[in-house]
């Protein structure tokens, strides 16, 4: 990768890695190798959006695997030092206190802080339309289908600092090379 116009010794390294995929009796890793080697010769593969987040999908999932999903797409590095407490509380089930700190996400079921920067009412949809980018606070609360004591700018300071992962990501080349280059 030194040299990253040189088709050549990338064509030399995917025919490597190829093999290495032939002969690995590893799933995992023989995946890798052959991806990689794609990747290699054709650069990486720009499929389109892929939607998981269904409604159906989200219909399914439990409030906890909702926050869960939230704190997996927390970036880290933009969360370092802030200090963040949001109560949510759902019309037809459980209250949980969500707290940001040291840029991880730590959330309690049946709890409430009682000096909150904020607290959101609003059902599991709406929080997961929140998350999923499908709906904005303002709009939710425009629409009647939420309730906010306390900051917006706490819980949409919190909704910022959500990463959305791409669907296709390199796996051999670095970062910011989509493509094999010209020789």
């Amino acid at each position: 990768m030194a040299a990253e116009g040189n088709q050549a010794a990338r064509n030399l390294q995917a025919d490597a890695f190829e093999q290495l995929g032939y002969q690995t009796e590893n799933p995992t890793w023989r995946n890798e190798y052959l991806m990689g080697a794609y990747e290699l010769r054709n650069g990486v593969p720009n499929l389109p959006g892929i939607n998981t987040a269904s409604p159906d999908m989200v219909a399914a999932m439990n409030p906890d695997l909702l926050l869960d999903y939230m704190g997996v797409r927390i970036n880290g590095p933009k969360a370092a030092g802030k200090h963040l407490r949001i109560n949510w509380k759902q019309p037809e089930g459980q209250n949980y206190a969500i707290e940001l700190r040291n840029g991880v996400l730590i959330y309690t079921a049946d709890k409430s802080f009682d000096n909150a920067d904020a607290t959101l009412t609003v059902d599991k949809l709406g929080f997961a339309g929140l998350l999923m980018g499908g709906a904005t606070l303002d709009k939710e609360i425009a629409a009647g289908k939420a309730k906010l004591d306390g900051g917006a700018d706490k819980v949409n300071e919190l909704l910022g600092l959500l990463d959305t992962f791409p669907a296709m990501f390199n796996i051999v080349t670095p970062q910011g090379t989509t493509g094999p280059r010209p020789a």
